[in-house]
């Protein structure tokens, strides 16, 4: 056992490490269940791989029918490969990147160099996420506990036809496990460095005979990895407690209703991380930041002496955290006619609705020094997202060669500051021919930055998001004959959007002591009065009409090919427009007209291939796309030496959103899942993308004109991805099997700071190309009804940044998690 193990693992840098933990396992293993190890032998009865059931289209197809790059990892999968967080998919797929902020839970997702991600409601994602069919539109705390998920789907490329809005880069559709009617439950416990703690339990349970209840929990603890020394405690921690429950009715032949909820409590230490001397001067042209050269001399030094200390230290002044609750509530009645019906061969109608509702208060210290430097968080309330939405699908069966879904979509969302005190006084007293207005908030609840040199500064936002959306939408697919499909689509989507922003002035008399280690609570307890400060409104409707087609051929079975496919796609997308919300029109409410940007706009020309060989134990999905990309939304530096656009004296130049970019993206992906022997499992997943600019004229702080052509989009995706693993399943004399596994991610050199030439120096924020090794062994018992797993995450202890960025004057920059092991345990009861 031992020599069959090291040898498979021999090729990972900790060799040693991982040897021997995976010795002492496997010798543990063996004196439990005594008697000898056969290594399965290769012959006719090779098992196949599993059939995946999609719902990427809205209804239920094979993965391997549809006519759209699309990653699918089940639940099985997930379970194998160790994945409990949403925020671990992007290992798999290629050409997606999950990210994170350098604050807990403000999560950037791109897929095909498209999407995003910030804390602001105003700017909207060019990706979109879906739980259960329901659209979340902010990535606030968006990387989820897998709990209780049947299956995680990655859709590559606008799904503007069947999603709607906001899905220009591709969508994340989240599928939940629904009760059945025999009795199951599990349970799982996982420890491991660090301080991990994870413990899950389900229950699936019949309550009639066509009745049937699900419930799950999960308490997931983690101490994390970054060490501040000024409050001597580790930082980047997390405390997660999830819920959920679900409930399915039959009644009858031809309905099925289903209910659900979910609630998770996610209490974070914010992310640690490490500042160094950066490249701008100590104070720019949009705002002296940090203050005189003493101050700037003394922040460098404490950033030095944390780097010398090693790369997961540093000094932050405060006692920083990250507060999550989120609940939803999930509805759909679908009635199935089960045949013929009128002129219809079938006929589905699907009735869902929706509720979601996300609290989110934080602390966040920027510059990680003792210093009191720059800090920003929210005040005494919190940012609040809340969404409400109700879909009816129709699916029709014409007959055997024509096919039909068509829906209307509506959705509503209030997102920003839950300070509704403030805003209820703002629609009462607003005039905007005559804005000079004061507004008593107390407390005050929308987000505080705290810039506090020598003689301190506090500012503040507090703005809200109102979103009404409208789509309807139909397909058509249509079999031209025995091997060509065509396939239609078209939605039209209305987008209204309303905004209120605050900008307050705060007197002298509220800032606190500069010396002392506050937080915003204390800082905010008197009444904010707003008086010379900034107030910004504006309303806009954005619609777009996004189709789609796609023509199919299949190919004929052969010795050597089971089941393929080769397509092409027409597909687009948009990305709604928003709003420049920090226009101060105290100073000239005509500047109102400039406050809305509109749609970004993208066109997808996809040929792809799918294919199923050697009997079902070979499986190739392949695709090759170009993208235009066009009315991108970027920045664009204006001229404020005047004061015309805000009245901060510091303040020289003014950046505003605008579409005034194109790109080109192009690239593939190619996955690879095979069974070439008994008992083995090969994977290998790549992705390649390629995007720059072919238009984007772009002003510095200077107010000199650089040409952003050929230069790449900052879109956190390297140019290349690829993900293997290899295992294989040993059957032991008792029945039981012990399975190991190795897999590693490898990418290509990023440079994190986006909009510079390719042939540009590498700058601090460049990260050469590097792979993160894992590995896992598994013994399960004879009968399945339990196993126990070693497992070991960037095992090799790569060093490589999570995040980078320069900030007026600083370099902050954050390493991930380094080498990691654990053991985990899971016992399963019932069918």
């Amino acid at each position: 056992i031992e020599r069959e193990i090291v040898a498979g693992l021999s090729s990972l840098n900790a060799a040693r490490i991982v040897g021997s933990g995976l010795i002492g396992l496997s010798g543990f293993m063996v004196f439990v269940v005594p008697g000898p190890l056969h290594a399965q032998q290769a012959n006719s009865n090779v098992a196949i791989l599993e059939e995946i059931v999609v719902t990427a289209r809205r209804r239920e197809e094979n993965l391997q029918d549809l006519p759209l790059s699309i990653a699918v990892l089940t639940a099985n999968t997930m379970q194998a490969q160790g994945i409990f967080n949403i925020g671990q998919v992007g290992d798999f797929v290629p050409n997606l990147t999950l990210a994170t902020q350098d604050r807990a839970h403000h999560n950037q997702i791109f897929i095909r160099g498209i999407g995003g991600g910030g804390p602001d409601p105003i700017f909207p994602i060019g990706t979109g996420m879906y739980i259960d069919g329901h659209y979340i539109p902010t990535n606030i705390s968006s990387y989820m506990s897998t709990l209780d998920i049947d299956r995680v789907e990655v859709l590559r490329g606008p799904q503007g036809t069947l999603f709607g809005k906001n899905t220009t880069g591709g969508a994340i559709n989240i599928v939940s496990t629904k009760p059945g009617p025999e009795f199951a439950s599990s349970l799982t416990a996982r420890v491991g460095e660090f301080g991990r703690q994870n413990l899950r339990g389900m229950v699936n349970f019949p309550l009639s005979d066509n009745v049937f209840a699900r419930l799950s929990a999960a308490s997931e603890q983690f101490d994390g990895y970054y060490y501040n020394r000024t409050l001597n405690i580790d930082t980047d921690w997390t405390d997660q407690t999830s819920l959920m429950g679900a409930l399915r009715f039959t009644p009858g032949d031809h309905w099925t209703v289903d209910t659900s909820f979910s609630y998770s409590e996610n209490r974070d230490g914010e992310k640690g991380g490490q500042c160094a001397p950066g490249p701008e001067p100590w104070g720019r042209g949009r705002g002296t930041l940090y203050g005189d050269d003493e101050n700037q001399t003394q922040t460098y030094a404490m950033c030095r002496a944390d780097n010398a200390l090693g790369p997961f230290v540093h000094s932050a002044s405060k006692r920083t955290f990250s507060n999550v609750d989120t609940e939803g509530v999930f509805f759909s009645a679908d009635w199935d006619s089960n045949g013929e019906i009128g002129a219809l061969s079938n006929l589905n109608v699907r009735i869902s609705s929706a509720y979601r509702n996300l609290d989110h208060k934080y602390l966040h210290d920027r510059d990680y020094t003792e210093f009191l430097i720059f800090a920003l968080g929210t005040g005494d309330g919190a940012r609040n997202t809340l969404t409400r939405g109700t879909e009816v699908l129709v699916e029709g069966v014409v007959n055997d060669r024509l096919d039909f879904v068509t829906g209307v979509h509506y959705f509503y969302e209030e997102s920003g500051a839950s300070d509704q005190q403030c805003y209820d006084l703002f629609l009462a007293r607003y005039d905007p021919n005559n804005p000079d207005v004061d507004i008593l908030c107390d407390p005050f609840a929308g987000i505080v930055f705290e810039n506090l040199p020598a003689a301190g500064f506090i500012g503040g936002t507090q703005s809200r998001v109102f979103n009404t959306s409208l789509g309807v939408f139909g397909h058509l697919t249509y079999s031209l004959s025995d091997r060509w499909n065509l396939e239609a689509g078209v939605r039209y989507t209305e987008d209204e959007r309303e905004f209120v922003n605050f900008e307050p002035a705060l007197s002298n008399a509220q800032l606190p002591d500069p010396t002392a280690l506050v937080t915003f609570d204390a800082i905010l307890n008197d009444v904010t009065v707003y008086q010379d400060g900034a107030i910004g409104a504006g309303k806009d409707t954005f619609s777009d009409v996004t189709p789609t087609v796609s023509l199919t051929r299949s190919l004929d079975e052969s010795d050597w090919l089971q089941d393929g496919m080769l397509y092409l796609r027409y597909a687009e997308g948009f990305l709604t427009g928003g709003f420049n919300s920090n226009f101060n029109l105290r100073l000239d409410p005509g500047l109102a007209a400039l406050q809305s940007f509109g749609p970004e706009h993208v066109d997808n020309y996809e040929f792809g291939f799918k294919g199923t060989f050697a009997d079902g134990r070979l499986r190739l999905n392949s695709a090759v796309f170009y993208m235009d990309y066009t009315d991108k939304q970027d920045e664009v530096i204006i001229d404020n030496s005047n004061g015309q656009y805000i009245s901060d004296p510091d303040v020289t130049v003014f950046g505003v959103v605008a579409n005034v970019s194109e790109v080109e993206i192009y690239g593939f992906e190619l996955e690879v899942l095979s069974r070439p022997w008994s008992a083995g499992l090969v994977a290998f997943e790549i992705g390649y993308l390629h995007n720059e600019y072919g238009e984007y004229d772009l002003l510095d702080d200077d107010l000199n004109l650089i040409d952003q052509s050929d230069v790449a989009i900052s879109d956190l995706s390297p140019d290349w991805t690829v993900n293997w693993r290899v295992e294989h399943t040993f059957t032991l004399g008792n029945g039981a099997t012990l399975t190991p596994m190795l897999g590693a991610y490898w990418q290509s050199e990023y440079e994190w700071l986006g909009g510079l030439d390719r042939d540009a120096p590498p700058s601090f924020c460049f990260q050469g190309d590097y792979a993160k090794w894992r590995a896992r062994l598994t013994y399960e018992s004879a009968n399945g009804d339990y196993r126990v797993s070693l497992f070991g995450n960037n095992v090799n202890d790569e060093l490589f940044y999570e995040a980078c960025r320069d900030y007026r004057g600083l370099y902050l920059y954050r390493y991930a998690q380094p080498a990691a092991w654990g053991v985990e345990f899971s016992a399963r009861w019932g069918d």
